[in-house]
């Protein structure tokens, strides 16, 4: 049982990353490099390496295009610049569950799509 995810996590060595807490993941994606970020139902991208996570993504509100909004103008979406950091206190990748990860291999780009009804795209460069 020490080998698996429920073990590890009944053992202490796995369940919270920083304030994160682990929830049920709901999409995930392989990187070229062998690492897979998973997102979560509570709006998290997180990075792992083997069965260690090694950082969370987030956002600050100051670039993405927002799907499905009251408002067709686009000029007045919030746009956001994402990030990769272990600060506890930044926001989230998305506000809501993560429904879908993409590696675009000719763009270099991880892509995620949220309930949030935003699509956003992360550096790979900045990623690794």
């Amino acid at each position: 049982m020490a080998t698996t995810f429920t073990g590890l996590k009944l053992q202490g060595e796995l369940g919270k990353f920083g304030k994160v807490d682990l929830c049920d993941v709901e999409a995930f994606a392989e990187l070229p490099n062998g690492t897979f970020v998973s997102g979560s139902e509570s709006g998290h991208l997180l990075l792992w390496e083997d069965s260690f996570l090694k950082c969370r993504f987030i956002t600050t509100e100051t670039t993405s295009i927002g799907i499905g909004s009251d408002d067709d103008d686009e000029s007045k979406h919030k746009e956001s610049e994402n990030n990769v950091s272990n600060d506890n206190s930044a926001a989230p990748a998305h506000s809501g569950g993560i429904f879908t990860l993409r590696f675009d291999d000719e763009a270099n780009q991880l892509i995620s799509a949220g309930a949030d009804g935003f699509i956003r795209w992360w550096d790979y460069d900045a990623i690794i």
